[in-house]
């Protein structure tokens, strides 16, 4: 059965919350292969969050990479990167379908769990996932979208999955490319992503990257 199941924790009011961090997300799918994709939902929160204007700072995904598999407590992490809130998630199953689990947490004074919520769909629907994700979180932080920005998370289309797969897969290699060959294959990726979908915009953004790297 695809569907949503989320739970608000706490409704009391807030302090303002205008600064976020998404943590790395977990990769429980069973499958080592699959970190390329779980990064690439991490980057893509991240993406979503920093197009709300009512959130004054959005960690970068080169900041928060570094606390991946870390055993610091939130609060810790929170004051270390100066926000009030911090993401946690899970991804249990890449594929046909995609299941990912989000917590959101008031990390100061102390770490208070204010939702969480568990997000099954079709890989098809992703981008229309992130979408949801980024408005339910700004929702129980109580940031107001603007008009514009509403329109923008509920109108996300359907994805190519081969598209969509290659894309990620050329981020993933973008991010960590160690060597001009690894370059090569991101765009190989990036290329990919185009021909299953030549109207997929991101992977046009994913060529760029690679030109402006290669040309440094």
């Amino acid at each position: 059965i695809l569907g949503v199941l989320g739970l608000t924790l706490f409704k009391g009011p807030l302090d303002t919350i205008d600064s976020i961090a998404v943590l790395p997300l977990e990769n429980l799918t069973g499958d080592a292969e699959q970190e390329y994709f779980v990064d690439g939902v991490t980057d893509e929160l991240i993406g979503q969050l920093g197009q709300i204007s009512g959130l004054r700072r959005v960690i970068s995904r080169t900041s928060v990479m570094r606390y991946k598999n870390t055993d610091k407590s939130l609060p810790e992490i929170a004051r270390e990167m100066n926000v009030d809130a911090l993401v946690e998630g899970t991804v249990y199953q890449v594929g046909e379908n995609i299941s990912i689990k989000l917590q959101l947490f008031d990390a100061l004074p102390e770490e208070r769990s204010l939702w969480t919520q568990r997000y099954d769909r079709p890989i098809t629907d992703v981008l229309v996932m992130y979408g949801e994700m980024a408005r339910a979180i700004a929702e129980n932080i109580q940031v107001k979208l603007t008009a514009q920005e509403e329109t923008r998370f509920t109108g996300a289309r359907q994805v190519n999955p081969e598209a969509y797969e290659a894309y990620v897969r050329g981020s993933y290699k973008w991010m960590n490319f160690m060597t001009p060959e690894d370059l090569d294959t991101a765009e190989k990726h990036f290329d990919l992503a185009l021909e299953k979908d030549p109207s997929y915009a991101p992977a046009y953004a994913g060529r760029a990257w690679v030109w402006i790297i290669r040309n440094q």
